[in-house]
């Protein structure tokens, strides 16, 4: 044993995992010790060992994997799935040009693979769980590929291992009938199809190799026959059978398989469904394949047949269902559907005619027929049909049962029992007539014969052959009399059937009227039921969504009337109180400064020493300046207490600019690129704003600042353009976006050109309720800033208001819904400014991005090609499709005139729509500046 094996001996492994790793060493050291041999003469088939259904290192990696199935699982455990390692049998793996060669270890020698199908075939082919065939048939043929690769490695080719194949194509006949009518995703035919000839063909070769060693297969006729079965439509099919041996040529399989053969290609249908009818299971499973075929000749050689000459034909549908053999009337009604000649429901009488027969592109699905391939139907149940055998006629009269009372038997049974009675008597009428007439025309013969061979004696031979043709002629008349007879007798009895038949059609008619009105009114009162509930709930809904709306208005305009109401005098209050607190505190460092004023002008004044001045002259000196001396840098400006309570609340808006002044700029890209995942828009976004005049307070010069600081990014040099870069999408696509965010200063449209946000800063004011004068200088910028805009696309509008006053109110003085209607803005928000205006701005940025609006795509093209594509797709397509359709359901051509109106309507359409190139507001001029602009004196509003 080499030292590494030794070692995996010593190496301990309780998972799945661990125990997957030594057998995944144990083979790289088994490949190392195998030498590959060159010369392909020498070379020899890999011989397998595996003792198990499935090689015990694929069970350790597919239980590692989660891939175990259903039939393999050990019970219990579907949340995490173990494999039972008695029931796993090996998967099916493809072949690639990167695989290593198996191990012996890794095949299963003959007798382990015929313990593995016997295992499939009695525990999984005849359970199937919950019904569920998708599962059963991926699991049966998985494994049953498996069984067929592991063979074809080992080239194993001996009875045993035909016997296996033969039972894989055993199970491909099979799924073939019983599966058709399922999914693509549970059944597939064609691989199914590919799966059974590969199979067959596997076989073939195996029978071939077999004869030359001088052994034989029990079933090779069986399978040979299958062979042909599933070429009958191949004309070479007569060759390959006459190159079988004797013995297997003239097999009943092979037989079998001729006649369906020959059936098939002559078109005898009849013969062909006679043929399923006595075939084994698996034949009638290979034969079902061809029944829509053979429905499909069938069915062309009957219109041939019937309406030859005299135009349509009725028959009836049972009728021809019977000589079809369909198993139910809607499978029927399907067939004769997809070829044109039923219309609707299936009717008792069918209208056969030629031209109504048509060939469709696509192909009819195949059904089941259980009642002509298999004797069991869905619940288990034996369906087959038993024929009593030929009875024997004999001359003993057995007495008739005792008749029932006449008013129990049914009227059919009546009329159908004095037809038969009728045409019995008739007949016997007939025979009688027809029996009578002949012996008296032999006994008028012999009578004749034996007068004229006297009167020859007697008379010349002229007179007696004169007599006797007299008599011939008597005894003919006499025969035409009784054919006439005859005659008149078969058109009576051809009259009455036809007038039975005309009372059952006339019956059959008047009770399909009946049951067509009866239908009609149970629908009508259906469908006036079902309206009636229908209006009942429109009606529910529609007073909920009224008592919801009316409930919504109360409740908002109480909030505005009470909530709102008492805010704004709660913040009067609070307003009030801080005016009059800092008034008090004012007013007490007045005070206290004019003390300290008073009290340090008196200890400069007072002298340190008495005067030694005389007394006049001091006081002349000291009381000279009667004025009140206060420094330069002291002296306080004290000015009307209405200017003082105006400079405190300039002072408070101060403070709450420099609260929410912050320098740094926004990070665009945090706050664009969550709203880019979700919106599908223009690559290229600006954003255009408007502040106010440079003219007003230092207030609205301090928040225009802030806003531009905010807005700003990078170090652009042009004046007025705060922000001009690109943005990559950090994901795998890698998608580059535009920002251009501009400030308005001039009236250039250049620059105004792919604008699809807008931004109004409105000024301060100092009055708490602004008059109407206040409304003009915002008004007019909002104005200008729109009319510069080009129509197309509309902009959505962030007005941002310093103001206390409610949202619907600065929309409705600012004018907002007069641009709403006239389509300039798309979309308009109102942000109140306050002290945490800071953190609600990225938000108001995100809402703009979302509510942009895309740039029409544009493309170029002349007009004609612009025309003619139009006017294809809007008339000509539409208009040849009605012709169509009119024709196939017989109905007249539309009038001209229509047509010409349509093409005028189309026309006017197309010019009505065509919008002229100075109403898009696109490229963007930062990004796009020499792109085919279109200069100001051609854009509306320049000129």
């Amino acid at each position: 044993m080499p030292p590494a094996m030794a070692t995996l001996r010593q190496t301990p492994a309780n998972t799945c995992s661990e125990k997957q790793a030594v057998l995944d060493k144990r083979e790289k050291i088994m490949r190392l010790g195998m030498s590959k041999e060159s010369d392909i003469s020498k070379a020899r088939a890999t011989k397998g060992c595996c003792p198990d259904m499935c090689p015990e290192r694929e069970r350790y990696i597919r239980e590692e994997r989660r891939r175990v199935h259903l039939y393999e699982m050990v019970p219990g455990t579907e949340s995490q799935p173990q494999i039972d390692h008695r029931l796993a049998v090996k998967e099916y793996s493809r072949s690639s040009a990167d695989q290593e060669e198996p191990l012996p270890l890794e095949l299963r020698p003959s007798h382990v693979l015929a313990k593995t199908m016997e295992y499939l075939c009695s525990k999984i082919m005849d359970y199937c769980v919950g019904g569920n065939w998708g599962d059963w048939y991926d699991f049966l043929w998985n494994r049953t590929r498996a069984i067929r690769k592991d063979i074809t490695q080992q080239h194993l080719c001996s009875p045993i291992a035909a016997g296996l194949v033969e039972k894989c194509a055993r199970f491909h006949i099979y799924c073939g009938a019983r599966l058709v009518e399922e999914g693509p995703m549970i059944f597939d035919a064609k691989i199914n199809t590919e799966n059974l000839t590969k199979c067959l063909q596997t076989l073939k070769e195996m029978y071939a190799d077999l004869v030359k060693r001088g052994v034989t297969c029990e079933s090779e006729a069986e399978f040979r026959a299958y062979i042909v079965l599933m070429n009958l439509n191949n004309g070479d099919t007569l060759r390959e059978v006459q190159q079988l041996r004797q013995e297997v040529r003239n097999s009943p399989a092979i037989a079998f398989a001729l006649s369906a053969y020959a059936a098939l290609n002559d078109r005898n249908y009849v013969k062909f469904f006679k043929l399923v009818e006595s075939a084994t299971f698996l034949n009638a499973c290979i034969l079902h394949r061809y029944f829509n075929q053979i429905r499909h000749v069938a069915l062309k050689i009957i219109l041939r047949a019937y309406s030859a000459a005299k135009g349509p034909v009725s028959m009836t549908f049972d009728q021809l269902r019977s000589v079809l053999h369909f198993e139910s009337n809607d499978e029927a009604a399907e067939f004769l559907q997809h070829y044109g000649v039923l219309s609707g429901a299936s009717p008792a009488n069918l209208s056969l005619s030629k031209e109504n027969f048509v060939e469709p592109e696509a192909t009819l699905p195949s059904k089941r027929a259980p009642l002509l391939v298999e004797n069991f139907d869905e619940n288990g149940y034996f369906i087959g049909i038993i024929k009593p055998p030929p009875s024997t006629h004999a001359d003993v009269k057995i007495p008739g049962p005792k008749l029932p009372p006449l008013n129990e038997i049914p009227n059919q049974v009546v009329k159908d029992t004095v037809k038969q009675l009728i045409i019995r008597v008739i007949d016997e009428d007939v025979i009688r007539l027809v029996k009578e007439s002949l012996e008296d025309e032999k006994q008028c013969l012999l009578a004749v014969t034996n007068i004229a061979d006297d009167l020859v004696n007697m008379f010349q031979k002229e007179l007696c052959t004169e007599l006797v043709t007299e008599v011939v002629n008597d005894a003919k008349q006499e025969l035409i009399i009784l054919k006439q007879q005859e005659e008149k007798l078969l058109e009576a009895r051809a009259c009455d059937e036809l007038v039975e038949e005309l009372i059952d059609r006339v019956q059959q008619e008047e009770a399909q009227r009946i049951a067509v009105n009866v239908f009609k009114e149970v629908e009508a009162e259906r469908l006036e039921k079902l309206k009636a509930v229908c209006m009942a709930e429109v009606n529910k809904d529609l007073l909920h969504k009224h008592l919801v709306f009316i409930l919504e208005e109360i409740a908002e305009e109480v909030y505005q009337t009470d909530v709102l109401d008492r805010l704004q005098l709660l913040d009067e209050s609070a307003e009030k109180t801080r005016i009059a607190c800092c008034r008090r505190f004012f007013h007490r460092w007045v005070a206290r400064y004019r003390n300290i004023t008073r009290v340090r002008r008196s200890m400069l004044a007072f002298p340190a020493a008495p005067s030694m001045l005389p007394l006049k002259r001091n006081n002349y000196f000291n009381a000279h300046d009667k004025t009140f001396q206060i420094s330069k840098k002291t002296r306080f400006n004290l000015g009307p207490q209405t200017d003082l309570v105006e400079e405190l609340r300039l002072s408070n808006i101060e403070r709450m600019i420099a609260k929410i002044q912050v320098k740094s700029p926004l990070k665009m890209a945090d706050v664009i690129f969550p709203v880019l995942n979700d919106h599908h828009g223009s690559d290229y976004m600006k954003l255009l704003v408007s502040l106010p005049p440079s003219s007003t307070s230092v207030v609205d010069q301090r928040i225009s600042n802030w806003l531009t600081t905010k807005l700003s990014v990078g170090s652009v040099r042009e004046a007025g353009l705060l922000s001009l870069y690109n943005l990559t999408e950090p994901n795998e696509s890698h998608r580059k976006f535009g920002v251009c965010v501009r400030q308005v200063l001039e009236n250039n449209a250049k620059q105004l050109l792919g604008t699809n946000m807008a931004m109004i800063l409105l000024p301060v004011n100092k009055d708490k309720e602004p008059d109407e004068s206040y409304w003009d200088e915002p008004r007019q910028r909002l104005e200008e800033l729109l009319s510069k805009l080009q129509p197309i696309p509309a902009v959505p509008l962030l007005i941002i208001s310093p103001l206390g006053i409610a949202k619907e109110s600065v929309q409705r003085l600012m004018g907002v819904y007069e641009y709403l209607e006239r389509g300039l803005v798309s979309h308009v928000k109102v942000d109140r400014l306050d002290v945490n205006y800071n953190k609600q701005l990225p938000e108001s940025i995100q809402w703009l991005f979302t509510h942009r609006s895309p740039i029409p795509p544009v493309s170029l093209t002349d007009m004609r090609t612009l025309v003619e594509s139009y006017v294809a797709a809007h008339f000509l397509s539409p208009v040849y499709h009605d012709l169509f359709d009119r024709q196939h359901a017989d109905l007249v051509h539309q009038d001209v005139s229509e047509i010409i109106k349509h093409f005028n309507d189309v026309i006017t359409h197309l010019a009505t729509n065509i919008v002229d190139e100075r109403q898009y507001s696109w490229p963007v001029y930062e990004f796009h500046p020499g792109c085919h602009f279109r200069e100001s004196t051609e854009l509306r509003g320049s000129t």
